[in-house]
């Protein structure tokens, strides 16, 4: 079962762009339109008319230019607990898309407590609060504010801003974009006749580059000659994910990745690039039968458990994301049938290399 695979196919297929297709023309008008703002609010950005506010410390930004999952949160886990092992005290700032406290402001863990639901934090700052020991995060869309109460309350030495780059209302020492290996910029138009959020010449602002879901190095070329094209001289680093170990969601239990390997499962997610993760079941060896795929960020009910339950006969168990696992808890769905998460972590290809470099944007190069 597939849902919203219209529109992907839109801006991220290869049938042209939505003007060479009639009946997109409507899409293609607005994205004009679309284009015409962006470039309004970066030019009083630009002249100085609207100002971002300084946290008085450090900031880095962690964002992409394009709709969808690019892994922004791994990455941005990645980058904290690299920081913390540097001995920087580190806080996450997150606008919490859709927690109920993302037009407000909350803290969602103070660094040992998570002290928010995930229905107020927004369900990547919930799990990120689960997996970041010692380092505070605070969601609410004014994230000039969440500094400079974090600032007030941690005295981080670092603060970074989770999905940053069209933020500009809080300056920043280094800007990281990720790209997505595997969709790229798509048809290279801007929503909603493409995927882009930004025109790519706004790739000059990046300072560093993360290209994510990397299968092949081969394969980034055409990508980085893109990027290159924009931005002469850009700084491109390389990652993937790596499949850690399974939760049992009904017993809590641990098991090692290939616990699933050669059995039939069902691939559960609600998240931006759902063909990425059956990738990485595959990985290890599982036999995906079946898909169950919900929209980027869907917030479970009952009503999704028989639409769940109907795939087991097919499937040993389902397997699903830890975001999701997440959403899955609390008797949201009745779990009467075999459900386990996958736990993965980001490893960029170049990691000594990457350190270094980050830590020479942020304190300068070692003597």
């Amino acid at each position: 079962m597939r849902r919203g695979r219209f529109l992907e196919r839109i801006i991220y297929g290869d049938n042209g762009p939505s003007y060479q297709r009639p009946y997109l023309l409507p899409l293609h008008v607005i994205s004009i339109f679309y284009g015409l703002g962006i470039r309004a609010r970066l030019l009083l950005y630009r002249t100085g008319f609207l100002k971002g506010s300084r946290i008085p410390c450090k900031v880095i930004s962690v964002g992409n230019i394009t709709l969808g999952g690019t892994g922004k949160t791994p990455t941005v886990e990645y980058i904290a607990k690299l920081l913390k092992e540097e001995n920087m005290d580190v806080v996450l700032l997150s606008r919490g898309y859709g927690g109920r406290m993302e037009r407000k402001f909350g803290v969602v863990s103070d660094g040992n407590r998570t002290l928010l639901s995930l229905r107020k934090a927004g369900d990547e700052p919930y799990m990120l609060a689960q997996r970041l020991e010692g380092i505070p995060i605070i969601v609410g869309r004014r994230r000039d504010l969440s500094g400079q109460y974090a600032f007030t309350h941690f005295h981080p030495h670092v603060a970074i801003l989770d999905d940053g780059f069209q933020h500009f209302g809080v300056e920043r020492d280094v800007n990281i974009l990720l790209v997505d290996s595997q969709t790229g910029f798509g048809n290279g138009y801007l929503f909603p006749s493409g995927p882009l959020r930004e025109p790519l010449a706004q790739l000059t602002r990046a300072d560093l580059f993360i290209m994510t879901k990397v299968k092949d190095l081969d394969t980034c070329e055409e990508l980085e000659e893109t990027i290159k094209f924009h931005k002469r001289g850009a700084v491109i680093f390389h990652s993937n994910y790596s499949p850690d170990y399974l939760i049992d969601l009904n017993s809590g239990k641990r098991f090692p990745v290939e616990y699933i390997k050669g059995r039939s499962i069902a691939a559960l997610s609600g998240i931006a690039n759902p063909a990425y993760f059956r990738h990485l079941l595959e990985q290890v060896g599982a036999k995906v039968e079946e898909e169950i795929v919900f929209p980027d960020h869907h917030v479970y009910s009952r009503k999704d458990t028989p639409i769940i339950k109907r795939c087991i006969h097919k499937a040993k168990c389902i397997v699903t994301t830890e975001k999701d696992a997440a959403k899955l808890s609390g008797g949201v769905v009745k779990r009467d049938f075999p459900i386990m998460s996958l736990s993965i972590s980001l490893k960029i290809i170049e990691g000594d290399h990457f350190k270094r470099v980050l830590l020479d944007l942020l304190v300068g190069p070692s003597k």
